[in-house]
């Protein structure tokens, strides 16, 4: 049984790679939301920044509930890139509205996401 400055000799080596263990495996988090831009007829760009490497994910919809989505695996958000990504949608119908998730996943576990933050265009 450890007691005393003992027990703390093994509690505190033990609280670090605990704590360690939790930072490495949190999930990403975008803190700006998304941004659209560049629209044109049948295209919109998609803009987005992570708070560590993740990849980001888009998915889209002409209708509110996201039935028949399209998920597309988007680009990697690296320190070159200041963990920022961007998507084209391409060949969208002229007309519509568009509803749009954007969420980054974590690189060793795509389990671990960020909240999905959308819009409609």
């Amino acid at each position: 049984m450890f007691t005393g400055k003992k027990y703390l000799r093994y509690l505190l080596p033990v609280s670090a790679i605990s704590l360690a263990l939790n930072v490495a495996n949190a999930a990403p988090v975008m803190e700006q939301g998304i941004q659209i831009g560049d629209v044109t007829d049948g295209r919109a760009v998609i803009w987005s920044r992570a708070d560590q490497p993740s990849r980001m994910m888009v998915e889209y919809s002409l209708e509110s509930d996201f039935s028949n989505a399209i998920k597309i695996r988007g680009p990697y958000a690296t320190p070159e890139s200041d963990y920022t990504a961007k998507q084209d949608l391409i060949n969208l119908p002229e007309g519509k509205d568009i509803y749009v998730r954007v969420w980054f996943e974590d690189l060793t576990n795509d389990n671990n996401k960020s909240e999905a933050s959308g819009l409609k265009t």
